[in-house]
């Protein structure tokens, strides 16, 4: 019994790090500046005292008595340093050098958050303008390509630990974390030191979300079926090895970049970034800032353009923005049909890393400054024949000082005119009319022009419903137009549109279907007919093979539920051939786990004293840019070989992933030995998993 009890906890529990200091800190790292306090944390024996000593002043915690976790909230400290921090446990003193407190921001999303500096337009220059921003640290989580289906304590492979800038970390770092970091620095005086964690993973957002929001949450998408093997992100992996790692840390703001891979299902995108926030924050223990990107536009395509542009207007005025210290800057006018690395991926990561550190500046720093662009706020007609003339106001916050202004918007070279779309205005004949724009004595409006033959009215005013949307207006800040959707002559910019046509999150009430704690699946997805754009033809549903209703969902978190709990019981329901079998293989899984362990925390003592580790971009291999050719360092320092780096990152990855696969391989064998003894036969190919481990 003692043994299939050790066995069920290998099998079902979380990985434990072992570290006495966690591999998410180290040497040169940021913490929180005051008045945060910063928590430092790791593993030691279970039950013994961990000494901290710091800024000349000794404090004592004590490691849990089952888990050895012990942590520490270090004393609320200003901008500065460099500080030593000394962690002494019972055979092992660790210390970390070059601390400095200021502000941390973790960089999240898919693969735009992930590319790299070195696709930047002349990276030379951009990398050598900013290498000697020293109080600029940075951190890349690698990526573990194998699925991981237990939180793991610690981060499997990091690519990059705690450092520095150099000219080849920046190069693999991530472009839009990047000059996000960097802008934001130099706008507040370069007196604060700025964090950046970049842990990025190019997936489907349920692969962000915790089991818990998940449930509130289903996917009506399919799997991805062009990743490439391995990057097939199933629900909560990334949650599991890229943000569950770093629950103990406080940091000042997440960025997220994402989106891409939820075309065509846009109220699930609203569902799950409206719990995701709610469900990190509770989870991290504090509120910290979420600011996200409304997506550019890219695709050919005339009805994903479309899904697309209902995706856009559910990030400008989706549920999410109801929370506190959320916001978004938008993108809607950088699309790029030429890129290298498809359109999907725009070169000019630039401009959205100075809009979200406009974003942070006045919502992070309470600075007056214009962070989004001009936003409708209704309309009036002016006159119906010979042409129809509607006088478009924009709220006086959006405009900002300086009025707005008209630039030229031309649909690109390659992109069919059906795909791209400004202004437009609906007639009482039904018919979709393009519109011009023309500025007027009032600063804040601007009147739409369109042909109106024989019609008598306007029922809808809309702009930037397209794949490429044209975008003429802009605020004094330089900033364009928020897409919006005037249904029905209503003053609401989103009616018509939230709710929509595709997916729609219901539930009892506001708070079961979007609840702030883990209280069960009491939301559900389904198909909407009830929105006034239901009978549009423009407006396509997902398709029957791709769409999950209410009742399968539900069916689909009724079995995951039963089989998470009946799971560990079937497995030792064995006869009594198997349970000599069972127990056997619970001491060979035991035994294994122990070497495991001594063989990671003997990996995390020999890598203790290093300060750099391989650090690559995130992007396919097929798209890799060009050498690295700099060499001026900073203060003299030359420039690594890139390659000679890039060389030695499959050697750090999938440690981990690869002992949990034998565990779940000696799993396998023992449920297929026990139906055979029974006079069973498994399936072909068939293996079962456990189910997620819960949060404690």
């Amino acid at each position: 019994m003692v043994l299939r009890v050790a066995l069920g906890w290998c099998l079902l529990a979380r990985i434990a790090a072992g570290g006495l200091v966690s591999n998410a800190l180290g040497s040169h790292m940021v913490l929180q500046r005051a008045p945060q306090q910063a928590r430092i944390w790791g593993w030691s024996s279970a039950g013994t005292s961990v000494n901290v000593t710091f800024n000349g002043a000794q404090a004592t915690t004590t490691a849990d008595s089952v888990t050895g976790l012990w942590s520490y909230f270090l004393p609320a400290t200003p901008a500065g340093g460099p500080f030593d921090i000394v962690i002494a446990g019972v055979n092992e003193t660790v210390t970390i050098t070059d601390v400095m407190f200021g502000d941390v921001y973790v960089c999240n999303g898919q693969s735009n958050m992930g590319i790299g500096m070195g696709f930047a337009v002349n990276y030379t220059k951009e990398i050598e303008d900013t290498v000697g921003l020293t109080d600029v640290r940075m951190f890349k989580v690698g990526q573990n390509a194998d699925v991981v289906e237990l939180p793991l304590d610690e981060f499997d492979s990091p690519a990059a630990v705690w450092a520095r800038p150099t000219p080849t970390l920046i190069y693999g770092f991530s472009m839009v974390c990047w000059y996000f970091g960097t802008e934001l620095y130099r706008s507040l005086g370069g007196t604060v030191p700025i964090g950046l964690l970049a842990n990025p993973w190019a997936t489907q957002i349920e692969a962000f979300l915790s089991p818990d929001a998940h449930a509130l949450c289903p996917n009506p998408q399919p799997a991805y079926s062009n990743m490439p093997p391995g990057m097939n992100a199933t629900h909560s992996q990334v949650y599991n090895v890229q943000v569950y790692p770093i629950l103990r840390m406080t940091f000042r703001a997440m960025l997220f970049y994402k989106g891409e891979a939820e075309v065509g299902f846009d109220a699930y995108w609203e569902c799950a970034v409206y719990n995701l926030i709610l469900d990190y924050r509770s989870k991290f223990g504090h509120q910290f800032g979420f600011y996200y990107v409304q997506l550019h536009p890219w695709t050919t395509d005339l009805i994903e353009g479309r899904q697309l542009a209902f995706l856009r207007l559910r990030m400008g005025y989706g549920r999410q923005l109801s929370l506190p210290d959320v916001g978004w800057a938008s993108n809607v006018d950088q699309g790029d049909p030429t890129s290298p690395q498809t359109p999907l991926h725009p070169r000019n990561k630039k401009e959205i890393g100075h809009r979200l550190q406009l974003v942070a500046l006045r919502m992070s720093y309470g600075r007056d400054v214009q962070s989004q662009g001009p936003s409708a706020i209704g309309y009036t007609v002016q006159g119906i024949t010979p042409s129809t003339v509607v006088k478009l106001s924009f709220s006086a916050a959006s405009v900002g000082q300086g009025g707005l202004a008209l630039r030229s918007a031309a649909c690109p070279a390659g992109v069919s005119a059906q795909i791209c779309a400004g202004f437009e205005l609906r007639t009482s004949d039904d018919v979709w009319r393009p519109a011009t724009a023309a500025l007027g004595n009032d600063p804040h409006s601007v009147y739409l022009t369109a042909s109106n033959p024989g019609s008598s009215g306007i029922t809808d005013v809309r702009f930037g419903y397209g794949g490429w949307p044209l975008v003429p207006v802009f605020n004094g800040a330089g900033l364009p137009a928020t897409p919006f959707w005037f249904n029905r002559s209503t003053v609401d910019p989103s009616a018509g549109i939230l709710p929509a046509w595709g997916g729609v999150v219901t539930g009892t009430s506001p708070a079961a279907s979007f609840g702030t704690g883990s209280t069960g699946p009491s939301a559900q997805l389904q198909l909407s007919s009830s929105s006034s754009f239901a009978s549009d033809p423009e407006r396509k549903a997902p398709s029957p093979e791709t769409t999950e209703t209410a009742s399968e969902a539900q069916s689909a978190l009724a079995a995951s539920s039963a089989d998470s709990s009946s799971g560990l019981s079937s497995l030792f329901a064995t006869s009594p051939v198997a349970s000599v079998a069972s127990a056997v293989l619970a001491l060979a899984v035991v035994a294994a786990l122990l070497v495991l362990f001594a063989v990671r925390r003997r990996r995390r003592l020999r890598r203790r004293n290093s300060t750099e580790l391989p650090h690559t971009a995130d992007v396919p291999t097929s798209h890799q840019p060009p050498p690295l050719a700099i060499s001026a360092g900073v203060s003299g320092q030359s420039s690594p070989s890139l390659s000679a780096q890039d060389s030695a990152t499959p050697a750090r990855q999938g440690g981990l992933s690869s002992s949990l696969k034998s565990v779940h391989v000696l799993r396998d064998s023992l449920r297929t030995f026990r139906m055979r003894s029974s006079g069973q036969h498994p399936a072909a190919g068939s293996a079962t998993h456990p189910a997620p481990a819960s949060e404690s």
